[in-house]
């Protein structure tokens, strides 16, 4: 069913998403070993990392598959990566003024933005002709 391959595809999304999280935090005790800084961030930080992810995550989601289904892969690249990513690139100036408060927000925001980019995408794509 349509609808399966909706969620199929947001699923395998995730799991990339997770598994490049996790990646990330495993890796960063290691890089601390070697950095010249010595700069290890601590849980808050991490907190605001993961959290923009997140919102980097559900944002290029909300883009990316709705505008995919509808227009195809070819015509949706501005749409789809460009114009988010530059979207996040703000949101990640408002994080470093008030960590723990931005990071709620963006989580609480990043979940509402992928149920409304999974809602929509099944919508679009149980329509679409073949």
């Amino acid at each position: 069913r349509r609808s399966q391959v909706v969620a199929g595809r947001y699923l395998m999304a995730f799991i990339l998403y997770l598994a490049g999280v996790l990646a990330g935090l495993a890796l960063m005790p290691l890089a601390n070993l070697y950095s010249m800084s010595r700069w290890y961030p601590d849980l808050k930080w991490v907190l605001a990392i993961v959290a923009t992810s997140f919102f980097l995550f559900a944002l290029m989601t909300l883009a990316m598959y709705p505008i995919l289904f509808k227009l195809g892969y070819q015509k949706g690249k501005l749409w789809g990566y460009y114009i988010p990513a530059f979207l996040v690139c703000l949101v990640y100036g408002a994080v470093m003024g008030h960590v723990l408060i931005v990071s709620f927000g963006i989580f609480g925001l990043g979940a509402v933005i992928l149920t409304v980019s999974v809602l929509l995408s099944m919508r679009i794509y149980s329509r679409r002709e073949f």
